[in-house]
């Protein structure tokens, strides 16, 4: 698990790299219209323990931090290019990352960024 995530990493941090700009990068921004989140249950990262854990900065311009692993959940922060995560786990398929925030939230935020 921590190989992928640190595989994973690397490569967001060479696509950062080779992007001339934060500008460049699409920015996953959702409007702030309420969601209804009852029916909704947020799903248990694979590895929340802070051993070992990975920080990672931030690439895209604005990102949301959001209650679950995917766009349905509401948002509960965002955190800004070149801020950094403590990331705590990822959903089975990698492509949502659990994290705390330099503001001490923890939440879901899209892998790809």
């Amino acid at each position: 698990m921590q190989i992928k995530v640190l595989l994973l990493l690397i490569i967001i941090l060479a696509f950062a790299v080779s992007c001339s700009s934060a500008s460049d990068l699409a920015t996953p921004f959702q409007d702030d219209s309420t969601i209804q989140t009852s029916a909704i249950s947020t799903p248990t990262p694979a590895d929340t323990s802070d051993s070992g854990s990975i920080t990672m900065v931030v690439t895209a311009h604005i990102l949301n931090v959001r209650e679950g692993p995917g766009t349905n959940y509401p948002i509960l922060s965002k955190v800004k290019s070149g801020d950094r995560v403590r990331v705590l786990g990822a959903n089975a398929d990698e492509t949502w990352l659990r994290v705390r925030t330099p503001a001490k939230i923890e939440g879901w935020v899209s892998a790809q960024y």
